[in-house]
């Protein structure tokens, strides 16, 4: 392979002498566009061997959709960091526990595949259930660049020696793991029909009891399972926001106390309080909104600068919310006083 750059002296010659003797310089200049097309052809030939020799990876058409998940490595845990029912632990992955399957606990978990990540994902299973059993899931929110395409889900996994995991994308195509007791990549690829929404199962129907674990999934469009691209926390972060806020701090969770940004509203009648609640980022869809007092009591409030609690189901006033944000509490048990500021603690829920 001739090496690079080519020699580029005739080119130079060619735009020296373009001025004022261009009838002198044809002879230069078509040497030059031949050696410009040479150019072009000698570097097609270097890239055609790096990525034959695995420097280089092929990247499908629609390489900026690359990550269709969201907080795929794992990094943002609003709602806690361990848990013993179903629902959600890392923000946007849902544990489903269908016939019969039952968890001791599920969590964050250090234990990791490589450097590239800090924690993983940790399902305890006491009984796998029939059919689909456990499920681990994040819906993908609408995807139509994605729809007839050819998509790849890949990751990390951890499990119990010998039970296998299915992998599978909105039950359209799947693909099985064995498990060896240590982390192992997967991957499945195929074709995606729907417009909608996308449910991607990462776990589904492990076979036996134990301690699985997930790390570093990815969902991208083409088939190949590129090098794994983790975002980074701030960016994780804030797409979370669209689906999960709270005012807590980020260490602080729902039904805990709190006073560090909790909010403040003012009594304008018995039964109904007013506020200016924004969110940092607007939910994907108007969400469901749950008052805490500031001692962490659901679908209560406390009086400013007090650790009592008012009212018997105080609930955000859906005329006054939407995505953006809400204006209006409302308890029409409760009696307020008239011109008295109370604080709260909420959080807006907007998964799907």
């Amino acid at each position: 392979m001739a090496n690079l750059p080519s020699n580029r002296t005739k080119l130079q010659a060619a735009v020296t002498n373009q001025q004022p003797t261009i009838v002198a310089s044809s002879q230069a200049n078509r040497e030059a566009m031949i050696e410009a097309y040479d150019t072009i052809d000698l570097l097609n030939q270097k890239v055609d061997g790096l990525a034959a020799g695995g420097t280089l990876s092929p990247l499908p058409p629609d390489f900026m959709h690359r990550q269709a998940l969201i907080n795929s490595n794992m990094d943002v845990w609003q709602r806690g960091t361990s848990f013993t029912s179903a629902g959600f632990g890392p923000d946007r992955l849902r544990l489903i526990l269908n016939n019969g399957a039952t968890i001791t606990s599920h969590g964050r978990s250090t234990d990791v595949p490589n450097v590239q990540s800090q924690y993983s994902y940790e399902i305890n299973v006491t009984n796998t259930g029939g059919g689909t059993g456990v499920i681990v899931r994040q819906i993908v929110e609408a995807q139509h660049y994605m729809a007839g395409k050819q998509v790849t889900l890949s990751g990390w996994i951890k499990g119990p020696s010998g039970a296998t995991v299915f992998h599978v994308v909105n039950d359209e195509f799947n693909a099985g793991t064995t498990m060896t007791g240590a982390w192992i990549p997967f991957m499945v690829t195929g074709t995606v029909t729907s417009t909608g929404n996308l449910s991607i199962d990462p776990i589904r129907n492990a076979s036996l009891p134990g301690t699985y674990r997930l790390s570093q999934l990815q969902f991208c469009t083409g088939g190949v399972a590129l090098p794994y691209q983790p975002r980074g926390f701030a960016d994780e972060f804030r797409l979370c926001l669209r689906y999960y806020e709270k005012n807590y701090g980020y260490l602080a969770y729902a039904g805990t106390s709190n006073q560090g940004n909790i909010a403040i509203g003012t009594a304008e009648v018995a039964d109904a309080i007013f506020s200016n609640i924004r969110y940092t980022v607007p939910k994907r869809a108007r969400p469901t909104v749950l008052i805490y007092s500031f001692g962490g009591t659901a679908n209560r409030v406390s009086p400013i600068n007090s650790t009592t609690t008012i009212g018997t189901n105080v609930t955000v006033v859906n005329d006054l919310s939407n995505e953006y944000g809400f204006s209006k509490l409302a308890d029409t048990a409760a009696t307020f006083t008239v011109g008295s500021r109370y604080w709260f603690n909420w959080v807006a829920d907007a998964e799907i």
